[in-house]
């Protein structure tokens, strides 16, 4: 009995941080919720740098399952292929596509691989591709990786920060009384992440700290939503009955509940610009927290 076994090793994406400088959708809207991205890449060699680079956590973007990316030249494909070939081949005579191996010996071009996410959908894709095929030079063949392959992949791996929301009053606010909301912490600069295919294709991924958003936790509320990307700090002494340009007024006291849940998110707008002149506008990321405001009621006493 003849047998083959594939023993091409399984490699994991290179992840080059730097501390410097998906879903593809035409249209930016609806939002996706959470901040954390991550993604394992097999048999690739794509590289990943950026300053927002994560990933952690799990793929909850369109990704692609499986590509073709050029592996190995042609006048080094037979010795490849008698290296990761193992068993009764009869010195890889048998080997399937050994007679396409040797028509392209001295062709310009690439012999291109199935390469995956590690998921069951990618080992499933993967599975379904054919073990190499011939790519002359300068073509790029069905199922091979393109730059918007490259940036989903890249915004796979984008990981931006939930805001460090400060209020002012802080530990209590009071009915009718403004509280300020502003964020700390937004980096100054757009994140990015890049995914490289050297020798291939690039593609950057750009998230922009876009406009910060409140819910009051309550309808008995009032939001002022005029805050940017960052709100504005509390001035001081002084402002106390000013209208905060960024905050909430509430209108009812929180002691029947306790507490008011308010949620404050950072929108980050998405956007890719890969090889050949390409890219786009990407979902945008809502990274947000939650604090609990208790509200009381300001109380008078009338003098007698």
């Amino acid at each position: 009995m003849n047998r083959h076994i594939w023993a091409a090793p399984v490699v994991t994406v290179l992840m080059l941080v730097s501390g410097g400088t998906a879903a593809m959708a035409a249209e930016p809207d609806p939002y996706e919720n959470g901040n954390r991205r991550g993604v394992v890449l097999r048999d690739s060699k794509i590289q990943i740098g950026g300053s927002g680079a994560g990933g952690g956590g799990t793929v909850d973007v369109d990704v692609p399952d499986c590509w073709y990316e050029p592996k190995v030249a042609p006048e080094d494909m037979d010795a490849w292929v008698r290296e990761h070939f193992q068993g009764d081949i009869r010195d890889g005579v048998q080997i399937p596509g050994r007679d396409e191996i040797a028509k392209h010996r001295d062709d310009k071009g690439m012999f291109w691989m199935p390469a995956f996410m590690d998921t069951a959908a990618g080992v499933a894709c993967a599975t379904d591709l054919k073990w190499w095929i011939f790519v002359p030079e300068g073509e790029t063949p069905p199922n091979g990786i393109t730059p918007e392959m490259l940036a989903r992949i890249a915004r796979a791996y984008l990981e931006v920060p939930s805001p460090r929301v400060s209020l002012n009053p802080d530990a209590r606010s009071y009915v009718e009384l403004g509280t300020w909301v502003w964020a700390e912490g937004v980096p100054a600069e757009p994140l990015t992440v890049t995914a490289t295919l050297p020798g291939v294709a690039s593609a950057t991924v750009v998230a922009t700290p876009g406009e910060l958003s409140i819910q009051p936790g309550t309808t008995d509320a009032t939001v002022h939503a005029a805050c940017g990307a960052t709100g504005k700090p509390y001035p001081g002494a002084g402002a106390a009955t000013q209208r905060p340009p960024c905050g909430v007024t509430y209108h009812r006291s929180s002691r029947a509940v306790g507490s008011y849940p308010m949620e404050v998110a950072l929108r980050w707008d998405v956007t890719w610009n890969g090889s050949g002149g390409t890219g786009g506008a990407m979902t945008p990321v809502v990274a947000g927290t939650t604090r609990d405001v208790v509200v009381d009621e300001i109380q008078t006493r009338n003098a007698d």
